[in-house]
């Protein structure tokens, strides 16, 4: 097995001083390398300055709130892995930070042991997504989080290039939901959670944008497939809960 050659270093954006000191003794206890950031502005600072393996974000921050975090990042081209912390757990909490790019949500009040091993378990499937692989004309790049087909290149977040290359590494597979929650996120939501539709949906747009050749399709009662297509066409654009 190899031996990864430097600790995992995380930006840890909490204005709650004593959640944030548990997580940071978690962390670093479990030896991890934490920068850490009371305001969404301080995080931003951050992140212009240091390349991170994760971030840890609550969502609810003095001044910007979260999702202005998410979406400053994005916009600069910072694809890190982001965790989402916040004591808000209704669904549209959970779409919304994932619409905005993050890659996971944990529920306050979240231990801090727990979320430590939320972070090695979403550090551990990104290094896994970091391959490349090719279907057709789509090629999948880790090195950018880029996919290239046909009619262009287009980044993914983390959770779409994991999602992605689950697909291409199983073409003709049809997958259910249940196996892309396990498989990607790492654990089991609600079942009536549209968390995978709403994923799935940004990133069926995405790849109708760069080729027609290769289209993830629903199958109603099953799941989703990655099949040949003559054309990415209008069917990608709505989401389906198959």
């Amino acid at each position: 097995m190899a031996v990864r050659e430097r600790p995992l270093h995380v930006l840890l954006v909490e204005d709650e001083e004593s959640v944030r000191r548990a997580f940071v003794r978690a962390l670093s206890a479990d030896g991890i390398v934490v920068d850490e950031a009371g305001s969404a502005e301080s995080g931003l600072g951050f992140t212009h300055r240091t390349s991170y393996d994760i971030i840890v974000l609550d969502m609810t921050l003095p001044g910007h709130d979260g999702v202005w975090f998410i979406e400053a990042v994005r916009a600069n081209g910072v694809e890190t892995p982001i965790i989402v912390s916040s004591g808000r757990g209704g669904d549209a909490d959970v779409e919304r930070a994932l619409e905005m790019g993050a890659d996971e949500y944990v529920i306050k009040p979240v231990s801090a042991t727990t979320l430590s091993a939320r972070v090695r378990a979403l550090a551990r499937r990104t290094a896994r997504s970091n391959t490349k692989a090719s279907v057709a004309d789509l090629q999948l790049n880790p090195e950018s989080h880029t996919a290239s087909g046909g009619r262009g290149t287009t980044s993914l977040t983390a959770k779409e290039f994991a999602l992605l290359s689950l697909f291409v590494e199983r073409p003709r597979r049809v997958m259910s939901r249940d196996e892309l929650l396990k498989a990607v996120w790492g654990y089991t939501f609600d079942p009536e959670t549209s968390v995978v539709d709403v994923a799935m949906h940004r990133l069926r747009q995405k790849l109708a944008k760069v080729t027609d050749q290769v289209s993830i399709e629903s199958r109603r009662g099953a799941g989703f497939i990655l099949v040949p297509s003559a054309a990415g066409g209008p069917a990608q654009d709505r989401p389906s809960r198959a």
